[in-house]
């Protein structure tokens, strides 16, 4: 199976393969949870919020807003 850490790895080269920031979203305990686990940053302004599923679990949808 894939780890996290290499997913995280492969996101972050091709991120800068492509001139995109990258940025990991790590929240201390205790805090609410539904945040993306890591942000990827384009030019102008845009975000892509990235987050990873538990295996087995079901893809939730991004709230719109």
């Amino acid at each position: 199976m894939t780890t996290e850490a290499q997913i995280l790895s492969r996101l972050k080269k091709r991120a800068r393969e492509h001139g995109l920031g990258f940025l990991r979203i790590s929240l201390q305990r205790g805090v609410e949870v539904g945040w993306p686990d890591a942000a990827l940053l384009g030019p102008g302004a845009v975000v892509h919020f990235v987050e990873w599923q538990a295996p087995g679990q079901p893809v939730r949808q991004v709230p719109q807003g």
